[in-house]
């Protein structure tokens, strides 16, 4: 298995090659366009996020278009990091992401391949460097100390504080609150006790 500063570097690279400085979820249209990867929409069953399929010459990611918009977002990262990782397509031409495999949070015991596109996707979609900026600036606001961990419990003002960052956060990464919560937790910049 890759390491995970292995998938972050290559992920930033990405960043770096297309000079992505805000919103990465908003540029996957422009990377894909670039690497000759067409993006399609695709009713999916209920328990198939998308694939990475590559058809005689042509790439493909498909993402299943009942989805919300941030778990859209999550999953053509994680397309695209198959891509970018260079995975070894299953039957020489497809890898199908089912949705027990397309985690934002991590923590099931899944394929290699999955772990590490997931990896890359909220690498890509939350980027460190760019995370602790928008997140410290919104602690500013709220007068929290962005260097230590935000507690939130069962109290309302630590509640309050996660919900105005969480709200604020997601909308800027286009992310759910889930994959926000285990970047997030995962950087050390969030302890959770509910």
């Amino acid at each position: 298995m890759m390491q995970r500063n292995d998938i972050e570097k290559c992920a930033n690279e990405v960043l770096r090659q297309y000079n992505i400085v805000g919103a990465p979820y908003s540029h996957i249209k422009e990377i894909c366009e670039n690497e000759d990867i067409v993006v399609k929409r695709t009713a999916f069953g209920p328990n198939m996020d998308g694939a990475f399929s590559v058809i005689g010459n042509q790439k493909h990611i498909f993402y299943n278009s009942t989805m919300i918009p941030s778990r859209q977002n999550f999953t053509k990262a994680h397309e695209l990091g198959h891509y970018f990782l260079k995975h070894p397509l299953e039957n020489g031409n497809a890898i199908y992401c089912y949705n027990q495999n397309v985690s934002e949070d991590n923590k099931q015991n899944l394929p290699r391949i999955e772990t590490e596109a997931n990896y890359f996707a909220s690498y890509f979609l939350m980027p460190k460097r760019l995370l602790l900026s928008e997140y410290s600036s919104i602690a500013d606001v709220l007068n929290i100390n962005p260097y230590c961990p935000l507690y939130v419990d069962s109290q309302s003002c630590n509640y309050r504080d996660w919900t105005i960052v969480s709200n604020s956060l997601t909308a800027i990464f286009g992310v759910s609150k889930e994959a926000l919560r285990y970047r997030m937790e995962t950087l050390g910049l969030l302890k959770f006790n509910l």
